[in-house]
């Protein structure tokens, strides 16, 4: 067991990066893929998942967009895609993420210590559901603990999210 937190940090930070590739967009985004990622790939935030995921067209799948079925590469890190912003966007200016070690149990969302800071008023926002109706989307379903948070289909057409569905093999 280490009890040095340094040195845990590192090593927890090294894993991220085993069999990973770094990654860059057509849209300029930066991140890490998995080590089999292709050209061609595209990435997808699915929702439920909690991370993007690299996806590739099945050659064998039809050509109609409804026949196309897709195979799942991994799980990637996106910068500017880990924290909703495929759903509502970008963050305003004055709001900005951060890692809150501070925040007492019943504040962190899934365990962990992440918040938008509003430069405005200072305030740690810790509700995900509060932040999402600032930006119109009214969840239908938000408990801490266990962790759920979920918007109808309708709801995030309503403000403007293209939604796909993809038939995973």
């Amino acid at each position: 067991m280490i009890h040095n937190p340094s040195i845990s940090k590192f090593i927890t930070a090294c894993g991220y990066y085993i069999e990973r590739c770094f990654l860059t967009t057509k849209q300029g985004y930066v991140g890490l893929a998995p080590l089999g990622s292709q050209p061609g790939d595209i990435i997808s935030v699915i929702l439920g998942c909690d991370f993007p995921v690299i996806l590739r067209q099945d050659p064998s799948s039809g050509t109609k967009p409804d026949e196309t079925r897709w195979k799942v590469v991994g799980v990637c890190y996106v910068n500017g895609l880990m924290s909703g912003e495929a759903i509502y966007g970008s963050l305003p200016s004055h709001y900005r993420a951060v890692r809150c070690t501070e925040a007492a149990d019943d504040k962190k969302i899934c365990g962990s210590a992440c918040a938008l800071l509003d430069s405005r008023t200072n305030d740690l926002k810790t509700d995900p559901a509060a932040v999402l109706k600032e930006f119109g989307i009214k969840p239908d379903v938000w408990s801490r603990e266990p962790h759920r948070l979920e918007v109808s289909e309708a709801v995030l057409r309503e403000v403007g999210v293209e939604l796909r569905d993809f038939f995973l093999v």
